[in-house]
């Protein structure tokens, strides 16, 4: 007997330890019940990603992946074919926000009194208390020692929320319906796992047991939706015993802070992203020292080339844009110090560039030449979208700007570490990510100096 109950712990456990079964096993197995299907994935935690669904079988590309019920879909028109609680010019996921804490409201209710019960009580009961976007993940007094950038991107989800659950507040006018951390949790409930539903507004629902799905930007899934199930299917193998993902999108790690809660490493389209304030700050930019300073900003800011400001962890080492600033900035300064004028920048003016070059010329080129006092004023500036530009033009001031944000994103982790915030699970990775890219653009350029 006692092998027999030593074999089942063995094939209950998974064969890889890095995967362990959910102990709320029971809960999932009733979710499935409640909506009435039937279902190859189990719900496991996983070391890398967390909790997550495993395959207990081979699956083939283009394979249904789950199948959910549409009457067990929350969608904004199911909200308000039952209730006219909502107002209509509500977002959906607010709508899909004040829902679920209305009928968390109810599942707590059940206890003690009978005569409220809510029909979700069983999804409501598998869905975290929990989660690690910056909100609940990143104290706001840390906020000052954060880049720029990250900094602005965290302090406007502060804000949102404040926004949002003022909005709900002033619409129900019942200040004790809910508290601000009450209604984050479900505002984040709905942001982390809400699924794509067209409904000719915001294009967003709750599905319950498909939002278990972990990311993974190497995976490709698509939905079919018919008049009863709303359908996944994935354009990938998954063999048995592994994890099965979907993907949330092309997002670089911030966004994924951000939305989701989590960071990935080696992620493809991750960066470090900086501000224009911050290029003129790491480089002492005036204009007692830079001629025309006010002039070059405003012709970067009409023109959009500060919206992408990067390094990357790639061969390409920087944007297009930053080398489209620095090449604007230095204009009329005496380029010779900056290369602009030396026989390796000589001959650049080319009708074959980078595609991202020749992209940004002919649009910018059509919308200043529409303007032609502005194309004759600015003539000098708008030769960059003619030029095949290379961060090896700009190589000090691209190795400053990359060794200051690396001493920013060092100053952060330290400030974080020596304060031990037990409470900041995925900000210590994220800037761990963030100083490695700055480290590597430092390394590449330091190599082509030997």
């Amino acid at each position: 007997m006692g092998r027999t109950l030593r074999k089942r712990k063995r094939k209950k456990s998974c064969v890889n330890s890095n995967q362990i079964q959910c102990d709320n096993e029971k809960e999932v197995l009733e979710l499935l019940q409640w909506l009435g299907i039937k279902t190859h994935l189990q719900l496991y935690n996983f070391t890398e990603t967390g909790r997550g669904l495993r395959t207990q079988k081979n699956l083939m590309k283009g394979e249904v992946l789950i199948s959910i019920p549409m009457d067990k879909m929350i969608t904004r028109k199911s909200m308000k074919k039952t209730s006219d609680y909502y107002p209509l010019h509500w977002s959906t996921q607010l709508m899909l926000s004040c829902f679920l804490i209305r009928e968390s409201m109810k599942k707590q209710t059940t206890c003690s009194n009978t005569t409220t019960k809510s029909e979700w009580k069983i999804y409501l009961e598998t869905l975290p208390q929990s989660y690690d976007v910056p909100y609940f993940d990143c104290p706001q007094d840390l906020l000052i020692y954060l880049p720029r950038h990250l900094k602005v991107s965290i302090e406007e989800q502060f804000l949102l929320i404040d926004t949002q659950f003022r909005e709900l507040v002033k619409v129900l006018q019942e200040e004790n319906f809910v508290s601000k951390k009450r209604f984050a949790w479900a505002w984040f409930t709905v942001n982390t796992r809400g699924v794509y539903f067209p409904d000719q507004h915001d294009n967003l629902a709750l599905a319950p047991f498909l939002d278990m799905f972990n990311h993974s930007g190497h995976v490709q899934v698509h939905v079919e939706n018919t008049d009863h199930f709303y359908n996944l299917k994935s354009s990938n193998n998954f063999p048995k015993h592994s994890q099965v993902f979907i993907n949330y999108g092309p997002h670089d790690n911030i966004k994924l802070y951000l939305e989701y809660g989590f960071v990935i490493p080696d992620n493809p389209h991750d960066s470090v992203t900086f501000t224009l304030e911050d290029l003129f700050e790491i480089l002492n930019l005036t204009e007692d020292t830079t001629k025309n300073l006010a002039k070059k900003s405003k012709f970067i800011s009409q023109h959009q080339l500060d919206a992408k400001l990067q390094l990357v962890k790639n061969e390409e080492l920087v944007s297009w844009s930053v080398l489209a600033c620095l090449y604007i900035l230095h204009s009329g300064n005496g380029n010779k110090s900056f290369g602009l004028g030396s026989p390796a920048f000589s001959g650049h003016l080319t009708n074959q560039t980078k595609t991202t070059t020749n992209n940004n010329a002919q649009c910018h080129n059509k919308t200043s030449k529409a303007h032609n006092e502005n194309y004759t004023k600015n003539s000098e500036y708008l030769q960059v979208f003619e030029l095949d530009l290379s961060w090896t033009m700009f190589e000090s001031e691209l190795c400053t700007i990359a060794n200051s944000l690396k001493n920013q994103l060092e100053v952060a982790k330290d400030k974080i570490s020596t304060e031990n915030r037990l409470n900041c699970q995925v900000l210590p990775k994220l800037l761990d990510i963030q100083h490695d890219i700055c480290s590597f653009v430092v390394q590449r350029m330091l190599q082509t100096k030997t």
